[in-house]
């Protein structure tokens, strides 16, 4: 019946897109409220005076450049960065949330999880507590990271986006790796509607093959937007799951071809569009938990 679905959504929708080098487009907006919490509980706020903890800490922006394709030095021993449960913004401007092991350090590492929210900021406050069980559960430190503009990832010109997906990266290469001990084997990210449209318009296509572990698309997608970049040996290190309700009223017209353009290049994709329901009406830490398994190392 899945498949039947996945044919019946690809004939009704899927059109040829010429790629051209490095443009995205915007668009795709939750019917998600947003989460108003002005002070969510237990979490430190980042100073606005400049007094956040990686002060003077992260490398110069835009130094990320190419991230290293995974070799058996996969644990990146940094150190010197925050522990527990705190909000902070680094230096390209990036503003997150956190929860990180008191346990991480030279002798230990985690993987990471990157959240990314819906339109209107919808999860952003609440996505670290909601994902703590499937973090702990398979070694990984929750991120929630806010869009630059604040309000949703997906949204905004083509420039804008591709300079989102070029923070998201510095965010973790110049500062998650080298202020903790992450092991680059245990790289996730999972994004909500506008979120997950992020991830397959611009992220992974830039990005993906750059990273071992995996993106979960979750009600959110759209067909990669610029140039799918490839590497040698991506398909075993980096792997896709979409996930969509029968009734989506947002994405689903987005599904089947995003799925396709992916596929077509080789990624390791698996997907989901039989659940009943409506927008992201589903259990977004399970979607995590089922699949995540064939994306962890062995």
């Amino acid at each position: 019946m899945k498949y039947f679905f996945f044919i019946l959504l690809l004939a009704l929708s899927c059109k040829s897109q010429e790629k051209v080098p490095r443009p995205a487009i915007g668009g795709g907006s939750d019917s998600v409220s947003p989460f108003d919490s002005d002070n969510p509980s237990g979490i430190i706020p980042f100073s606005p005076n400049g007094n956040s903890s990686n002060d003077g800490g992260d490398t110069e922006p835009g130094s990320a450049g190419e991230a290293d394709t995974p070799t058996e030095d996969f644990n990146t021993l940094g150190t010197g960065g925050r522990k527990g449960l705190f909000e902070d913004r680094v230096n390209n401007g990036l503003q997150f949330i956190a929860n990180i092991s008191e346990s991480n350090s030279e002798s230990q590492s985690h993987g990471l999880l990157v959240l990314l929210h819906g339109s209107s900021r919808s999860s952003y406050d609440r996505f670290v507590n909601e994902m703590a069980g499937v973090a702990e559960e398979n070694g990984l430190l929750p991120v929630s990271v806010l869009a630059p503009n604040g309000q949703g990832w997906n949204e905004g010109g083509a420039n804008q986006l591709v300079a989102a997906a070029d923070a998201l990266h510095e965010l973790i290469q110049n500062h998650f790796y080298q202020q903790y001990n992450i092991d680059k084997r245990k790289i996730f990210f999972s994004g909500q509607s506008s979120g997950g449209g992020f991830l397959s318009t611009n992220f992974v296509a830039a990005y993906g093959h750059l990273y071992q572990g995996g993106a979960f698309m979750q009600c959110g997608m759209q067909p990669p937007q610029v140039n799918i970049e490839t590497s040698e040996g991506f398909q075993d290190r980096f792997k896709m799951h979409f996930e969509i309700t029968r009734n989506d009223p947002i994405w689903l017209s987005s599904f089947a071809p995003s799925v396709q353009a992916y596929e077509s290049r080789g990624f390791d994709v698996t997907f989901d569009n039989t659940k009943n329901g409506g927008h992201c009406q589903f259990s977004q830490p399970g979607v995590i938990q089922d699949n995540i398994g064939r994306m962890l190392p062995n």
